[in-house]
């Protein structure tokens, strides 16, 4: 099958006629018809766990993310935008953790990274004017948030700018 094709009507009726979405499975998908000799009907489906940490699975020769395929089960359409799995858990594909969204949304459910120093995300430490800043990207922008240069200031202040802004998580390092 063309990659191209991979979401045209004849590849969505394949998915819908060989896999349902059931929450019991390790990647919340069963196969309700037999793909190949290595597959059995109500075996767990696209249990495989790539290399950035997502499950993933093959259909006729497509290589398909779990979360995408059970976006598509449930709302009967394949995703337009990025799946953001809400807990953060890439392998949690419940209806539930799941929400279409924006790159830039997206992004702002990203947990903090491990080189961070101060303990919240978009808080740093400028050691030339030995002050903490703070700030934070919207829409490609990058918004520099006021503060005195205290630890507290920043992150309030921080605080303060992102709930104007919205759609940050408590996962966002708060």
């Amino acid at each position: 099958m063309n990659k191209a094709k991979i979401y045209d009507e004849e590849f969505s009726k394949l998915v819908r006629d060989h896999i349902e979405y059931n929450e019991n499975s390790i990647s919340c998908l069963r196969w309700i018809k037999r793909v190949g000799f290595k597959v059995a009907v109500g075996d767990d489906a696209f249990t495989a766990l790539g290399r950035n940490g997502y499950r993933t699975g093959r259909l006729f020769g497509n290589q398909l993310y779990a979360h995408r395929v059970v976006w598509f089960l449930i709302s009967g359409s394949w995703p337009e935008n990025q799946i953001d799995h809400l807990d953060g858990d890439r392998k949690n594909n419940k209806k539930d953790n799941l929400r279409s969204v924006s790159q830039s949304i997206n992004s702002k459910n990203i947990k903090m990274l491990s080189t961070n120093t101060t303990g919240f995300t978009g808080v740093v430490f400028d050691k030339r004017d030995k002050r903490f800043s703070a700030g934070f990207c919207e829409k490609g922008k990058r918004i520099n948030v006021k503060c005195d240069g205290s630890l507290l200031d920043a992150v309030a202040s921080l605080i303060s700018a992102r709930r104007s802004h919205g759609e940050f998580t408590d996962r966002h390092g708060f």
